[in-house]
């Protein structure tokens, strides 16, 4: 009985057991299903947030490829825009060096032409020739001009036109200049429809007025005002003068005339280059259409500006308002005695590989009683120098065969023959190549085609001025 009742309480323990076990576990089988299933909302919110990250990664991929396309296209388009900018530079740049020798193939022989004319014309003892050599000399000086012009617009447009630098210019004398050249075209051209008058508003002073500034670009935007002017008065007159306003320290240069005025609707182009406000085949006005443009440049470069008023069938005036210096608006102008041309015992060398030119200089300087020999290339001047002892005065052509005038400059200077040595060109001297004139020794510069008083004037100016070695 006892037995019986043991192994019924084993049992019994037994099963109790088993059953805490089972629900032991069922909790920890709950649990862990809770786990699991936590475990998987986590696992599913992972893969949720990595597919949206992917999703994002993807979206940015895409767009970072399509950036860097659009990268490579600007710069593919820059690289093209560059290209296009330097060959246009390097075209446009061509042109004005075509240009430039065009200048020198045109002012070569034109120096002849003019030259000879002007000997004709001192010469001339009859009225008929002296009118004719007139008309080449003028028409050739035209033409020289023009060249000149139309070099200028093409370095404006390529950012090159050079300023000199400003020295004392006296405004009256070159007002005056410009009235006396064009006064002499209607005489000589007998137009007497036209009168042209030199006008000074402000002329309560004695002293003249002086600028300073760049004389020869000022001369010609004068020239080109003038010109303007005379172009479009059929019949009436031009007047010239200025204005001064020492508050403002400025000057205002103006050119007015009474020709057929301007349109409103063509106003806007006045300024722009070979643009002419009378077109077509049966127009009545000559010119390229560069002048005005050229004027507001250079006057801009000038630190000055031009504009104009005007009324259809009544008239323009052209308005040039340039700086005055800040320490007075007028000065006594430079009084320089006139030169006295004479050369007794004097020895020049005309340097030229063309014989015209030589023989033109050679006629002009005969009544300075000077010698001149000539040379017919670098080569040769250097060695007539060696062997005949240094010259007076050397007039020094800068393009020639054989040997050049730089570098033949540049032997004579290291030979140490102390002697003047004034650079002629075909070309306008701009800053930089007078620069060059100078430091490879000469000590000036003439243009061709060459004016025979201004190179008197240069020769005698150095017969009184210790050479360079």
């Amino acid at each position: 009985m006892i037995e019986t009742t043991g192994v019924a309480l084993a049992a019994g323990l037994s099963v109790g057991l088993l059953l805490f076990v089972l629900w032991r576990s069922r909790i920890t089988n709950r649990r862990l299903i809770r786990k699991a299933r936590r475990t998987e909302a986590v696992q599913t919110e992972l893969t949720r947030q990595v597919e949206q990250l992917s999703a994002q990664l993807g979206i940015m991929q895409h767009e970072l490829e399509r950036a860097e396309q659009e990268r490579s296209s600007a710069q593919a388009e820059l690289a093209m825009l560059k290209r296009r900018i330097n060959d246009d530079y390097v075209s446009r740049l061509g042109t004005a060096r075509n240009l430039m020798n065009i200048s020198h193939e045109v002012r070569t022989p034109m120096n002849a032409v003019m030259g000879f004319a002007q000997l004709l014309r001192d010469r001339a003892t009859d009225g008929a020739v002296a009118h004719f050599t007139d008309i080449i000399f003028h028409n050739g000086q035209k033409m020289v001009n023009l060249v000149d012009n139309i070099i200028d617009v093409f370095r404006i447009n390529v950012n090159s036109l050079r300023i000199r630098p400003p020295r004392s210019c006296n405004l009256d004398n070159m007002l005056f200049e410009v009235y006396t050249h064009f006064n002499e075209l209607c005489y000589k051209q007998d137009n007497e429809r036209v009168s042209i008058r030199l006008l000074n508003i402000d002329d309560e002073g004695e002293e003249p007025c002086v600028l300073h500034t760049d004389p020869e670009r000022l001369r010609q935007v004068l020239f080109c005002m003038v010109d303007n002017a005379m172009k479009f008065t059929e019949r009436g007159k031009v007047d010239m003068g200025y204005t001064l306003f020492p508050n403002d320290h400025v000057v205002q240069v103006f050119v007015r005339d009474t020709g057929i005025g301007i349109p409103e609707a063509q106003r806007s182009m006045v300024f722009e280059s070979f643009v002419q406000l009378d077109n077509g085949s049966k127009r009545k006005y000559s010119g390229l259409g560069i002048g005005m443009f050229l004027s507001k440049h250079i006057a801009e470069r000038l630190g000055g500006n031009i504009w104009f008023e005007s009324s259809p069938n009544s008239g323009t005036t052209f308005y040039l308002m340039l700086p005055l210096s800040t320490s007075a608006s007028r000065w006594a102008a430079e009084v320089q005695s006139p030169p006295s041309y004479r050369g007794e015992g004097r020895r020049i060398l005309v340097v030229d590989d063309i014989r015209e030119n030589y023989k033109f200089i050679e006629i002009a300087l005969r009544d300075t009683q000077a010698q001149v020999e000539w040379a017919r290339n670098g080569k040769e001047a250097v060695q007539m120098a060696k062997e005949n002892g240094p010259y007076d005065f050397v007039l020094m052509d800068i393009q020639m065969p054989v040997m050049d005038g730089l570098e033949a400059t540049k032997q004579l200077r290291a030979a140490q023959l102390s002697m003047p040595i004034v650079a002629q060109t075909a070309q306008d001297t701009a800053r930089d190549d007078a620069q060059r004139y100078v430091e490879v020794g000469c000590m000036g510069s003439i243009e061709k085609p060459i004016n025979i008083n201004e190179l008197k004037l240069l020769i005698d100016q150095h017969f009184n001025t210790p050479a360079e070695g």
